[in-house]
């Protein structure tokens, strides 16, 4: 290869070193998978995040300039998304990437996670969901009433993780609960089966969240007053 061959790889190699470096993060990457919810204000994601104002912000712009997310402004707020739908899927092939090459992360999620829950097959998930609009299972939300009203899965209920105790007296006995959040790394709805489990209901954990189901090429049902 001579220096003029070399040089243009170079320069290829150079472009696509820019993703890597963006989500070269943990703080990136927390924002990135926020942001899979749906779209959310630099305020909702720095207390989501906990970063904090200032480091929000930077983050972003990182992530902007890489172009991952997109931005708008809505009064005096600004409200980030991811770019599209291939950035939802790099997300996904980087975690799963990740649980393949580091085993210590299936040790970690495992250490949060009780043992006592049983996890829904990944095959009967889709299942479920059809299942829930025939009524015969209760499909629950337990991710933050905006990213509900942000997209959720079809016939999904909306019980916030804060608001289950107060709201478990409703649910239907007798029948199968099966509880969702942001995806495989949230806890809470290990919380809420948890707790279902203690009223006596049965109840399973599902490791799939919005983002997932659209990657399976589903669409969500969108509330109307998605906006903050």
């Amino acid at each position: 290869m001579n220096a003029g061959e070399h040089g243009f790889k170079s320069q290829i190699y150079d472009q696509l070193s820019r993703i890597g470096k963006a989500v070269a993060h943990p703080g990136r990457l927390e924002l990135l998978d926020l942001l899979s919810q749906g779209e959310r204000s630099v305020e909702a994601l720095s207390q989501q995040s906990l970063l904090g104002h200032k480091n929000t912000s930077a983050q972003l712009k990182e992530l902007r300039t890489a172009r991952l997310v997109r931005s708008r402004r809505k009064g005096k707020h600004i409200y980030y998304r991811l770019a599209d739908d291939s950035v939802l899927a790099f997300i996904h092939l980087l975690r799963r990437q990740a649980e393949k090459q580091y085993p210590e992360l299936d040790s970690l999620i495992r250490s949060r996670l009780p043992e006592n829950q049983d996890l829904l097959p990944t095959h009967r998930q889709k299942d479920m969901v059809a299942k829930a609009a025939t009524g015969k299972v209760v499909l629950i939300d337990v991710r933050p009433e905006e990213e509900y009203r942000a997209g959720h899965l079809p016939h999904a209920l909306s019980i916030p993780i804060k608001r289950l105790t107060e709201k478990i007296a409703d649910l239907p006995r007798g029948k199968e609960m099966v509880v969702y959040c942001r995806g495989p790394y949230c806890v809470w709805a290990a919380d809420a089966v948890q707790l279902l489990l203690e009223r006596s209901f049965s109840a399973y954990r599902m490791e799939m969240g919005v983002g997932e189901w659209q990657l399976m090429g589903e669409a969500l049902e969108i509330s109307e007053d998605s906006d903050e």
